[in-house]
């Protein structure tokens, strides 16, 4: 197998790639697909400081940022869904789960492909109010806008079965251990708070 023919693959057979890949990646693989991952969330990030800051080079920023942004979330995301993965008796390791994410970033980092266009046309006014959205052809933009989303929701089925693969439990169990338990997670605490205040009569 090609070392960079997974990419495609995963787009077509995601449970058989990472079945592929799981104990086969490499250092030299593993970091690539970090930086990347971490330019595409530092661009979302762009969107939200560009228009606070509209006057600073936030393009410039956004590459600085990427290596940091990627190996944090990385490694974040990595733990959080290895520790809810083992709620659900998950069977894979912290690598194998670190690994499983990094491919399964592989969506997120082709929307940097629908970037380019208006990079091109105006790479740091993409992130203002005065978008370069109004400088490429508005088909493109509704083309976009499709891609966008067709991309998001291919991204939870390949993360799901990616998490699947590495824990041996099955593709709705995978998907339970990345997107609800997580929320559940960061919920929980908030509610017992807010449970302890009623009880003592703060909120009433």
């Amino acid at each position: 197998m090609s070392r960079w023919k997974p990419v495609i693959e995963i787009w077509i057979r995601p449970t058989r790639t990472i079945q592929q890949v799981l104990h086969s990646t490499t250092i030299t693989q593993l970091a690539i697909l970090i930086l990347f991952s971490g330019l595409s969330h530092s661009l979302i990030g762009g969107y939200v400081f560009g228009e606070r800051f509209p006057d600073a080079n936030i393009l410039l920023y956004v590459l600085l940022a990427s290596p940091v942004v990627g190996v944090v979330s990385w490694i974040l995301w990595s733990t959080i869904i290895f520790l809810c993965a083992k709620l659900l008796k998950g069977e894979g390791t912290w690598e194998e789960t670190g690994v499983a994410i990094a491919w399964a970033q592989i969506p997120y980092i082709a929307e940097i492909i629908l970037e380019v266009p208006y990079l091109i046309v105006d790479g740091n006014r993409v992130f203002t109010e005065e978008s370069a959205i109004y400088l490429v052809p508005p088909m493109y933009n509704d083309l976009y806008v499709v891609l966008s989303w067709v991309i998001s929701i291919w991204a939870i089925f390949t993360i799901s079965k990616s998490i699947a693969v590495a824990h041996r439990i099955s593709a709705w169990g995978g998907f339970i251990v990345v997107y609800l338990l997580p929320i559940f997670a960061l919920v929980l605490p908030f509610v017992l708070v807010a449970m302890i205040f009623l009880s003592l009569g703060f909120l009433q």
